[in-house]
């Protein structure tokens, strides 16, 4: 049961007169009514005393005094026993809320006439309503303002009547004026928090539905809100309930807060397993270490040799190009030509974690080496199937492409800078990411891919105004580097597992 479900099942319990039990000495809502009724009469006569005399205190005639419009007594409206949507204890009524309270529709002074703005009285519109509670602004209605405007007491209940927001409710604490989006009731006679209870409940929320109008913009009328019924407990065992929802409805509140951590959790979980699984991995503690897959150190000289070897042949390819064209040997002998580096020893010291011993710590520039893609504006994008790679990933497509295998793909500025994506065979890589090259002979792909992912490439620069990713950045970084089989058992191991972990969001 969802913390929502759980607040409207002990609404529901409360309005059914389930919640506490009854004690016949508390009387009956008739009794109640009938205090109510002889309390209206009271103020009505109160309110035309008081405006019979303002008129004579005015200097009015008696006859001009006989012609006053004055309230009168309208008895209440009486509900139909058909009409009961649930059955109540006998000690209850069935009342309509238009006649246990006064009822108005807010106001908003003309926006035209600054004086009827100020910090005199708060005036609230809906978007002040959240979570049952009200927030009060700093600015609301001048002196003036007041005047114009509709104010109700503390204990007065709100309810928005328009929009999307309809049904949000609160009690105020304070004398206050609001707007036409929102119904008010000052209850006679009747617990504020108990009505509050009431038209917070699912019952009612779906009675001012039923009959909402207007298609762009739904509106429940005061007519229509303040016909709505409702049940009424005896005074006395109101307080009780409203004593047993401030018990319990805390408890609610203190399981939504638990239900939605829980659900964070549950929502973050896949992606901690992932982290940790990967963290094993790049520690190697993911698979155990087997002396037939060899070292890194091994690995490490292939790679060098392999190095020289490429190396050699770009010279002797570029020697021979210019020997085709005609260069003499001195000329030749000018040509800059590729010279081999051996890669920079790692201090031990610097190594963040320790590994395996058949592994060895490596620089990112001595095993990959990286190079800007094409300029390619969206403009010039042709229409095709060809994707084209960005900073982040995919930003297009086109009918050309600059890349002809399966490539890494590194974001090179922007604010996911280092982010790094595979590229299907066919792709165009724009100028915002780097094109990456490494010794696939002797390095798995995906291992690589991981080990990069692993490192953020860019989390140390995208601080600035525009984020960028260099050689000259990445290229010292350390990784750690087992054997290719190991890599590739790795691979094979994190793929089962994050399959596993898949699953698992998926029954959740």
């Amino acid at each position: 049961m969802t913390p929502t479900q759980l607040r409207n099942s002990i609404l529901q319990t409360a309005i059914t007169g389930a919640l506490v039990p009854q004690n016949p000495d508390e009387g009956s809502a008739d009794a109640l009514i009938s205090q109510i009724e002889d309390e209206k009469r009271r103020l009505i006569a109160d309110r035309n005393a008081a405006k019979i005399a303002a008129a004579r205190a005015a200097g009015k005639s008696d006859a001009e005094i006989k012609k006053l419009k004055l309230e009168k007594y309208t008895a209440p409206t009486p509900v139909n026993p058909e009409d009961a949507p649930f059955e109540i204890p006998q000690s209850w009524r069935w009342v309509r809320l238009g006649d246990i309270g006064i009822t108005n529709t807010g106001t908003t002074p003309s926006k035209t006439n600054p004086k009827f703005f100020g910090t005199f009285i708060p005036f609230v519109s809906p978007g002040d309503i959240q979570n049952n509670k009200l927030s009060y602004r700093k600015e609301g209605l001048s002196e003036e303002g007041y005047k114009v405007a509709r104010a109700v007491p503390s204990g007065t209940i709100l309810q928005v009547c328009i929009g999307g927001c309809i049904g949000k409710l609160a009690i105020t604490d304070r004398e206050i004026t609001f707007n036409q989006q929102i119904n008010s009731i000052t209850p006679y006679l009747v617990e504020s928090k108990y009505l509050f209870a009431v038209l917070g409940s699912d019952y009612f929320y779906k009675q001012i539905t039923n009959n909402i109008t207007g298609s762009a913009t739904p509106i429940i009328n005061k007519s229509s809100w303040e016909s709505k019924i409702l049940p009424l407990s005896p005074l006395s065992e109101q307080r009780r309930i409203v004593s047993k929802l401030e018990e319990l409805l805390p408890l609610v509140e203190e399981y939504g807060e638990a239900q939605t951590e829980l659900e964070a959790l549950n929502a973050a979980l896949p992606d901690k397993l992932k982290k940790s699984l990967l963290q094993q991995a790049i520690t190697g503690r993911l698979v155990p270490q087997t002396e037939s897959d060899g070292t890194a150190e091994q690995l490490l000289l292939q790679i060098e040799d392999e190095k020289r070897r490429l190396i050699a042949e770009r010279n002797a390819a570029k020697i021979a190009a210019a020997r085709a064209a005609g260069k003499s040997d001195a000329e030749i002998k000018k040509l800059k030509l590729e010279k081999y580096s051996a890669p920079k020893p790692v201090n031990p010291e610097d190594a963040p974690f320790e590994i395996p011993q058949s592994w060895r710590w490596v620089r990112l520039g001595d095993i990959i080496s990286i190079s800007s893609g094409d300029g390619l504006t969206s403009k010039e994008m042709q229409n095709g199937d060809i994707p084209v790679f960005g900073g982040n990933g995919i930003t297009g497509y086109h009918n050309s492409y600059n890349v002809s295998n399966e490539t890494i793909v590194i974001g090179r500025v922007g604010y996911y800078c280092g982010s790094v994506h595979i590229t299907p065979v066919k792709a165009w890589v724009t100028d915002n990411a780097f094109i990456t090259t490494y010794p696939q002979k002797y390095i798995d792909r995906n291992f690589l891919v991981l080990v990069l992912r692993f490192l953020n490439l860019g989390k140390q620069h995208n601080a600035t105004a525009q984020p960028v990713v260099s050689g000259k950045k990445i290229y010292p970084l350390l990784l750690p580097l087992p054997p290719l089989s190991e890599q590739r058992r790795i691979v094979a191991k994190l793929e089962e597992m994050f399959l596993e972990i898949e699953k698992l969001g998926n029954q959740e």
